[in-house]
């Protein structure tokens, strides 16, 4: 409904404004990049950090760097690997895999992105001599 110009709903806006259809992708291109960073409680469930601590117990170098991408991760809402990339350009899939470069490509993290319900399953941890 249409009050003193005030718009109350996208139908009614529809309606009444033609909006090119340009203006509509990126609009909608906006609004899905914000929902993607959204971060909080809503964000990806990691599964498990502890494979990550592991990890860093033998390879302490590696604390830091892991620990960033798990707090990047936990917050992200990721519905692709395209979202993914907004994060981590060089995530890469292998198979049903992705694989993430951590610490500059010294070491990968290989994981299972399950998008429609917002799990990350992290499988290995390894050195880039491991992975040869």
């Amino acid at each position: 409904m249409i009050e003193k110009g005030i718009i109350t709903s996208i139908e009614e806006s529809r309606q009444v404004i033609s909006i090119p259809a340009r203006i509509r992708r990126t609009l909608t291109a906006i609004s899905h990049f914000e929902s993607v960073r959204a971060g909080g409680k809503s964000g990806l469930h990691v599964i498990s950090r502890r494979a990550l601590r592991e990890f860093w117990e033998k390879h302490p170098e590696a604390k830091d760097p892991l620990l960033a991408w798990h707090k990047v991760t936990k917050k992200a809402r990721w519905r692709s690997l395209t979202d993914a990339r907004l994060d981590f350009p060089h995530a890469d899939p292998v198979g049903h895999c992705t694989v993430f470069n951590v610490k500059g490509n010294a070491y990968r993290l290989i994981t299972v992105i399950k998008y429609q319900k917002q799990r990350v399953y992290i499988l290995h941890v390894l050195t880039h001599p491991q992975l040869r």
